[in-house]
């Protein structure tokens, strides 16, 4: 198992331990049920799911690498040389690989700038607002300029924002900050 491999392996053990604990602890919430006792959604719903859904994804990843790590790697075939063509460097030969990688870090890096601002925020603006920005702001970013859609992401934003909004609120009885729109 190479490297890379081994880094995946480890990554996925980590969260499959952190879903564990994270699901261990969702039973240490109190409950409060909006319905009377009569539904299985009670506080600690959400926080049960989360859990179980990480321990499942970290599984997979655990299970995939495993796969991956058996499989032998297949060498890398090395195009022949052109007639007239010295085995120099080319431009085509060019590993981009640390370019991504440069840019990679700088989007986890704004990404999680958006995400402290939106926390920030949301008491001021409220739940609604500061989703429907943070989601916004999260789509340029990560978005190539020439596939950006303005009125669609717009429209999404808003929809989805709204669309949780009142999925928390009307179905799971839950109180988010309202914010400026009281």
């Amino acid at each position: 198992m190479d490297r890379a491999n081994k880094k995946e392996l480890a990554v996925g053990i980590v969260f499959l331990l952190i879903g564990v604990v994270y699901f261990a602890l969702a039973f240490t919430i109190p409950a409060y049920d909006a319905y009377g006792g009569s539904s299985v959604v009670d506080s600690s719903f959400v926080p049960k799911v989360v859990g179980v859904l990480l321990m499942l994804l970290s599984a997979v990843q655990i299970y995939l690498t495993g796969k991956k790590g058996r499989q032998p790697a297949a060498p890398k075939e090395q195009p022949a040389a052109q007639e007239g063509e010295s085995e120099e460097f080319r431009v085509e030969d060019y590993d981009d690989d640390a370019l991504s990688k440069n840019a990679d870090t700088k989007s986890l890096l704004a990404i999680f700038a958006i995400l402290i601002l939106y926390m920030a925020l949301m008491s001021v603006l409220g739940f609604m607002i500061s989703t429907a920005l943070f989601l916004m702001a999260s789509m340029l970013l990560l978005t190539p300029a020439e596939k950006r859609r303005l009125p669609f992401m717009i429209v999404l934003s808003l929809v989805v924002s709204v669309g949780v909004y009142y999925l928390f609120v009307n179905g799971l009885d839950l109180v988010l900050p309202a914010g400026i729109l009281g």
